[in-house]
């Protein structure tokens, strides 16, 4: 299951619309603007020495959540130069959680994927990399996808969705292509998933026999061979 979390504090936007979108059957959507959240205030720092005063709140059952998830989307829109306040919240109150449950901050990190929607790199060029200096992620690439309207010329009441090049980017954000076959190896390649390794088989790759010289796999959030999934090439 992955879960996509939605940072906006306007219904149907751009960031609810961008939720929607990256999420399959069986994926989990949230509004963070509708999850019982206490901000940090009216306290003793609790958190540091015992338990957060505010911890009945939404926040615990929501952290539950993500670490039970696969994998992670924060869609985040920036207001007046800087990510929503609702992030920001949620960053205040993790805290808590953290010292009680340490390990689980590496894991989630490993699975938390970060879309930034904003007007431009150009007025806002450190957005994107708040997010890269908080989490520190090795692949900052991997990892964050910033969404410009400017760069579509898109207005405040315009829909990023509306543009193929936008959903192309999306979806090469959340899919992954396990590649089976590379021109390299003329005899075809079978997966074992037992082992999540490949072996040469003593016959002809189809692909090489047609020349096909782009990398050829399949989508692994479609499922695993040789059970039902969806085959790919990669063409760039």
């Amino acid at each position: 299951m992955n879960l996509a979390v939605s940072f906006s504090g306007r219904k149907d936007g751009n960031c609810d619309r961008i939720a929607k979108y990256i999420s399959g059957e069986g994926d989990l959507v949230l509004f963070m603007r509708e999850i019982s959240t206490q901000p940090c205030a009216d306290c003793g720092y609790e958190c540091m020495s015992g338990r957060c005063r505010y911890r009945d709140d939404g926040i615990y059952s929501f952290f539950d959540k993500i670490s039970a998830a696969d994998r992670i989307f924060y869609i985040v829109p920036m207001y007046c130069g800087n990510p929503s306040a609702l992030y920001f919240i949620l960053n205040e109150r993790c805290q808590d959680y953290f010292m009680h449950h340490e390990s689980q901050y590496e894991k989630i990190l490993e699975k938390l994927y970060i879309i930034g929607v904003y007007g431009s790199s150009e007025d806002s060029p450190d957005f994107l990399d708040s997010f890269a200096r908080q989490y520190g992620f090795q692949n900052p690439g991997k990892h964050i996808l910033g969404l410009e309207r400017h760069r579509y010329h898109q207005k405040m009441g315009d829909f990023l969705l509306d543009i193929e090049e936008v959903k192309a980017r999306l979806d090469a954000m959340i899919y992954t292509i396990k590649i089976e076959q590379t021109y390299e190896y003329p005899n075809r390649m079978k997966y074992i998933p037992q082992t999540d390794s490949f072996v040469e088989k003593d016959v002809k790759s189809l692909s090489y026999e047609r020349n096909v010289r782009k990398p050829y796999g399949w989508i692994k959030e479609s499922g695993t061979p040789p059970c039902e999934h969806l085959d790919a090439y990669v063409m760039t």
